[in-house]
């Protein structure tokens, strides 16, 4: 899977999206307008009124001054429903979280299955080189089923139901997590939360309709004729919109979704994991049918169908096929143990990315992860200290945890006692670890109010200015915190930057401080940055040789972050070239890679520290 190309082409299907927006706004138009007609047609029959302009035909309607009015309010009513959706939904995935009523899964008090599900989502973020997704849960859904939803690939929650947690295994969750990381790797997430602004606007005349209805009932005599034909009419029209609506989401929602199951499978190496929660859902009394009022907005988002469809209108392949194609045997074999049943019942390796690769191989491992990265992100998940994991859960235990990623030792009030019992840890804890530990305690730190934000960032930058200087640990760290906790942190980045001319001052800045944390010799410092500076378009700008301020480093990657899919490729390697310039990719270097990365929105998989010579 080729990250940078499938972020690209999520993007260009916005493009379709609106085309598709457009063509639904235009036969709504036509309904309304017919439906019109018809109303004034029939009042004039039944008022007995002569109103020369209504005994027109149907095609000379069209350009009357009353056509004109109602295309116009239509046309208003349905991109104000959207826009009010997509202002609702500004903040990403959290916002729909609140809107489906759904609950954090957060603390250390949590049920076995919680706890794994828990395990299984910070494995496959390890393994991806993402943030941990916030995790959600439906409490009322005994169906199974789970979505994934945000605006970035970096900021995502993941919102499963009750039903799912109570019936699916280890491997089935995996399966299930796999499949959502990849709608998040893929760009999915970012199509589905405009579909469900558009959709509102399309269904929101239908609303209307219900409305006058409604309205009928207390008004008198022929005004509530008027009134209940003309909400029977808008009421048709917004099922035309439905209907629509329907047909947009089976046209984006299909091949996506063979495409993560697929991508499940490459990152799980197992088919019977999806395979067997596909098959639960498929022989399940409630399914994967959601009671939510929101099962229609949500219809295209689920691992499973939220709501009955018919086959054409499904936003899914049937899960027949989805089984078949995952694993064409685990249909018969389940048939087999059923017969089996019934007669029964009568009678730590890491994957190396050797220094020898090219730069490019790098890049190219953005958004993919295969099973045995998996396998290693379970080990090194299994080995991280039992006392870091019971913080990691609790906004005091996770900011205390980047404390003492941090070293800190002179921090006020109750704070360093609580810092001083992780220091000996961390202080002896693998390189390689950090990263993954940071991303495990976001989901905690993301619950802090605005202004206990602030102040954690604040206490983060001066423990990083007491010893006048930057080493590459506080870089990584403070990176990816700023990034993920920030004000704007969830919501869309649209994309400004098409070349390199308007970035060149940021990546000066970036490429600088990265040679800087490096510890290469002052020659050899000058070497790579010739090599590397004169990919830029042949820019002649000097390396920085002093010490930045955290927030311009935080600034240069947020404008880097809105640079096209293919310029952040190239920046990548041009940053995957200066790490493997020596022929070795050292555990600090390629932290320090996936922390760039994950701080650009393109999270790199886990990279292994070769000691290995290019040839």
């Amino acid at each position: 899977m080729d990250f940078f190309s499938k972020q690209d082409q999520a993007r260009r299907k916005t493009g379709l999206l609106i085309l598709y927006f457009i063509l639904a706004v235009i036969c709504i138009v036509l309904v309304i307008n017919a439906a019109i007609y018809l109303v004034f047609q029939f009042t004039i029959i039944f008022f007995e009124q002569h109103l020369s302009p209504l005994h027109t035909g149907l095609a000379s309607w069209f350009s009357s001054p009353i056509s004109f009015m109602a295309t116009l309010v239509t046309v208003m009513l349905i991109m104000g429903g959207s826009l009010y959706r997509l202002l609702a939904l500004s903040d990403g995935g959290v916002a729909v979280a609140a809107m489906v009523g759904a609950t954090p899964l957060s603390g250390t008090a949590l049920a076995s299955n919680e706890k794994i599900l828990r395990n299984v989502v910070e494995e496959m973020a390890i393994a991806s080189g993402m943030p941990v997704p916030q995790i959600f849960v439906m409490e009322n859904e005994s169906a199974i089923n789970a979505f994934v939803a945000g605006f970035r690939s970096t900021e995502s929650v993941l919102i499963v139901t009750s039903g799912l947690l109570k019936q699916l295994s280890r491997d089935e969750l995996q399966g299930v997590v796999g499949h959502e990381f990849s709608h998040i790797l893929n760009g999915d997430m970012r199509i589905n939360l405009r579909l469900i602004a558009i959709l509102s606007g399309i269904l929101l005349i239908g609303k209307i309709g219900e409305w006058l209805m409604r309205g009928a009932k207390e008004a008198g005599g022929r005004a509530a004729i008027f009134l209940l034909l003309s909400g029977a009419l808008l009421y048709v029209a917004g099922y035309a919109g439905l209907f629509f609506g329907r047909i947009i989401k089976a046209a984006i929602s299909r091949q996506r979704e063979f495409l993560a199951d697929a991508s499940a499978v490459q990152f799980t190496r197992n088919t019977k994991g999806l395979a067997g929660a596909l098959y639960k859902i498929r022989t399940s009394v409630s399914g994967s049918r959601l009671h939510s009022v929101y099962a229609e907005d949500l219809s295209h988002m689920c691992i499973g169908e939220a709501m009955p469809l018919s086959s054409w209108l499904s936003t899914h392949p049937s899960l027949d096929l989805r089984i078949q194609t995952i694993d064409p045997s685990y249909m018969g074999t389940q048939r087999a143990k059923k017969i089996i049943q019934r007669r029964k019942a009568t009678g730590y390796s890491e994957t190396v990315i050797a220094g020898n690769s090219a730069a490019s191989m790098l890049s190219a491992s953005v958004g993919n992860i295969d099973g045995e990265q998996l396998a290693i992100a379970g080990e090194m998940h299994a080995n991280i200290p039992n006392l870091l994991k019971q913080n990691l859960y609790s906004v005091a235990g996770a900011a205390s945890v980047v404390y003492a990623l941090l070293g800190a030792r002179t921090l006020s009030g109750d704070i360093q006692p609580r810092v001083n019992d992780l220091l000996p840890i961390t202080e002896k804890l693998n390189q390689r670890m950090r990263l993954p530990l940071i991303d495990m305690a976001l989901p905690a730190l993301k619950r802090m109010a605005g202004e206990q934000r602030q102040q954690f960032l604040s206490i983060v930058e001066r423990i990083i200015k007491n010893d006048n200087r930057y080493t590459l640990n506080e870089f990584v760290i403070f990176t990816i915190i700023k990034q993920q906790l920030s004000a704007a942190a969830g919501r869309a980045d649209s994309v400004k930057y098409h070349s390199f001319k308007p970035l060149l001052v940021d990546v000066q800045l970036i490429l600088s401080m990265m040679l800087l944390c490096s510890g290469q010799s002052q020659q050899r410092r000058q070497r790579v940055w010739q090599r590397a500076i004169k990919v830029f378009a042949g820019a002649d700008l000097p390396m920085l040789e002093t010490t930045v301020l955290p927030s311009q480093i935080s600034a240069a990657l947020g404008k880097i972050r809105q640079a096209s899919m293919w310029l952040r490729k190239n920046f990548i390697d041009v940053c995957a070239d200066m790490v493997m310039d020596d022929g070795i990719i050292m555990p600090a270097e390629a932290e320090l890679l996936r922390a760039i990365c994950e701080s650009i929105d393109c999270p790199m998989p886990l990279l292994a520290a070769s000691r290995q010579e290019t040839a």
